[in-house]
């Protein structure tokens, strides 16, 4: 049944679904962490980064920021079709974050980790009959240091 809504889908859209990316490859679920993206703040007091979402991917997936300063994250989703989410649940960290990123569109979140701690975000899109983004290997991982880890 999987195979067959497939190619009903590769049929009336003429691509894979859920293989687009910027490159026209394929996107992998056991993809593993990038190395971390380590943020500090700016002369403003902000730590900032572009991640790009990609089919099945943010670029990059691993961020370490440090608590108690302000995170800006401007999300580009680079995909040509394919809506995505960031999500980012942890309250007791202060981080309570679900942003929507149309295709080929750009978004900025802002939060303040307020507790140090390792977070997973991802993305929980899905298709009917579809595995969800996040089951697809879309995730990535905040650790939110202390200054003595910096």
């Amino acid at each position: 049944m999987h195979l067959l809504i497939h190619l009903l889908v590769v049929v009336f859209l003429g691509l894979p679904l859920g293989l687009i990316d910027e490159m026209g490859g394929e996107s992998h679920a056991s993809e593993q962490l990038s190395s971390v993206v380590m943020l500090r703040p700016d002369s403003d007091g902000v730590q900032r980064a572009t991640i790009r979402l990609t089919s099945y991917k943010f670029q990059p997936n691993h961020l370490s920021v440090q608590v108690g300063y302000p995170v800006e994250l401007v999300l580009v989703n680079e995909s040509f079709l394919v809506p995505h989410n960031f999500v980012l649940h942890a309250p007791e960290a202060g981080l309570d974050i679900n942003q929507s990123v149309g295709a080929g569109e750009t978004a900025v979140v802002r939060f303040t980790p307020r507790q140090a701690g390792t977070y997973v975000f991802f993305c929980d899109k899905q298709l009917l009959f579809f595995p969800s983004h996040r089951e697809e290997g879309m995730e990535g991982q905040l650790d939110v240091r202390t200054q003595a880890d910096s």
